[in-house]
């Protein structure tokens, strides 16, 4: 079966308000989500996207930062985790993508997580990371 079109897109709007900070992308998503809760909790199988992206808001969007230099190695583990709900920005310098904005550019690696925006001290390597991801898993 196709998903919905509608169902992509409130996806496609969850994480680009993550990625560009814009509440009225998120707000968007939010109300099309809320139109179609009482039938995406009666047949949550019939609506795997719809489902899928309910879950993934209510459990909170885990904003990853990579910044610094031999940041790929890293990004690569990140990538080969299972984590359905990410959003991932790295850089090895200074950049003006949301996440990664006004954050100090060391020699050493910093991962930072946040959610809602609000992050983590930086974190040295991916497994310190996957550490506090499990610790909130519920």
């Amino acid at each position: 079966a196709a998903p919905a079109a509608n169902s992509i897109m409130a996806k496609n709007l969850i994480y680009l308000s993550h990625v560009f900070n814009n509440q009225v992308w998120l707000q968007k998503a939010v109300t099309m989500i809320d139109s179609l809760k009482t039938i995406i909790i009666k047949h949550p199988g019939s609506f795997g996207i719809w489902t899928s992206t309910a879950i993934n808001l209510a459990a909170g969007i885990n904003e990853i930062a990579i910044i610094g230099s031999d940041l790929m190695p890293s990004v690569n583990d990140v990538l080969h985790q299972y984590l359905p709900n990410k959003i991932l920005q790295a850089n090895f310098n200074k950049s003006d993508m949301f996440l990664l904005k006004d954050r100090p550019v060391l020699k050493e690696l910093s991962i930072y997580l946040c959610l809602n925006f609000a992050c983590t001290s930086p974190l040295k390597n991916v497994k310190e990371l996957m550490n506090i991801i499990q610790l909130q898993s519920f």
